[in-house]
């Protein structure tokens, strides 16, 4: 399946799961940019830059000191409307698997197949049999797949999608390496994530969303897809609007409090952001699904989505960037991370 055919379907499938929407306000005030920016110059540049060149940047929202530093919003967006985050689904569910960890509803040295016994799989060998939670959090299942058909010239993500059964699709994929041995970009891991938490818990991944992230967050207006068997898509089926993801990303950068309480423990998020693997790109690293950026100076982590979605956090300069677009797959890690590093990082 082609890229395009695979996002024509999923867009229709994002409508057809819409709830109305209703004004969300921020809960990060306005600070001064006099005093938040160092280098205003560098903020005109870049929103020149957006313009000439007639880029979809849809918002960019800079919180420093807990202050709303700077905002751009698109003609037709705004910070309170939610939007398709794409991949950004993977961080969040991360932050699920987290709470779950800590709860006791499972482990990350479970066996992946544990959880998936009324399934007959296919390709099945001791490297499969292997697979731990943990695995699948560091995009190191040992699962062959080529996400986006770049490969191969077929796309494993959009046959996923296509099939009636989208965990059997993933268990049945055979196997190219050990466990926890090498990266390999796989939203099927991410799935897989979602299924043992609804497994684990006895509650979907939206539902225990809500009852132990979003109700502290204030997060009440979002979509979850869900696959044909009701489990919520793990790896890229949420929207929700800027506004909630600078909260996310909030959250991390305070290591897991939130207006004082903790949410989720300080020691998952250090680990969740911390190197565990070692990806293809050079100077970029993997987290338990947070990519490290590279930065000589600065620890930076963040969350990122197809076509340009980021929620990036500095946790030096206390600050925290999302970005929404619509750039083309071609162009979005590269013209996002120009606008990081060559005017945000600049600017502040």
């Amino acid at each position: 399946m082609s890229k395009k055919l695979f996002f024509l379907i999923f867009s229709i499938i994002m409508v057809c799961s819409c709830k109305s929407l209703s004004n969300n306000d921020s809960i990060f005030k306005k600070g001064d940019m006099e005093k938040l920016v160092t280098n205003k110059e560098k903020i005109i540049e870049m929103e020149n830059k957006i313009k000439s060149d007639n880029k979809k940047i849809h918002n960019i929202l800079i919180i420093k000191n807990n202050l709303i530093a700077y905002e751009f919003n698109s003609d037709s967006y705004d910070s309170n409307k939610i939007q398709n985050i794409y991949s950004v689904t993977k961080s969040v569910m991360s932050i699920l698997i987290g709470i779950a960890n800590e709860k006791k509803y499972l482990d990350l040295n479970q066996k992946v197949l544990d959880f998936f016994t009324e399934y007959k799989i296919e390709n099945l060998d001791d490297r499969k049999k292997n697979i731990k939670i943990v695995d699948l959090l560091t995009m190191a299942s040992g699962i062959q797949w080529d996400e986006f058909g770049q490969f191969t010239g077929v796309a494993t993500h959009g046959e996923m999608v296509s099939s009636k059964d989208w965990i059997q699709f993933i268990l049945n994929q055979p196997m190219i390496d050990e466990p926890g041995k090498s990266f390999n970009y796989n939203s099927g891991n991410i799935h897989l994530l979602s299924a043992i938490l609804q497994k684990s818990t006895k509650l979907t991944a939206s539902e225990f969303a809500d009852k132990y992230l979003f109700q502290y967050l204030d997060i009440k207006e979002y979509n979850w897809i869900k696959d044909p068997q009701g489990i919520n898509f793990g790896a890229v089926g949420l929207q929700i609007s800027p506004n909630d993801m600078a909260k996310i990303g909030s959250l991390y950068l305070n290591k897991g409090k939130w207006n004082g309480k903790q949410i989720i423990n300080e020691s998952w998020v250090t680990e969740s952001t911390k190197k565990q693997i070692a990806t293809p790109f050079p100077g970029w690293n993997y987290g338990y699904c947070w990519w490290l950026l590279p930065h000589a100076q600065y620890q930076i982590f963040s969350a990122i989505g197809y076509l340009g979605q980021f929620i990036i956090v500095i946790p030096q300069t206390n600050m925290i960037v999302v970005i929404t677009s619509e750039l083309t797959p071609e162009e979005y890690i590269g013209y996002s991370s120009e606008l990081l590093y060559n005017f945000i990082l600049q600017a502040f």
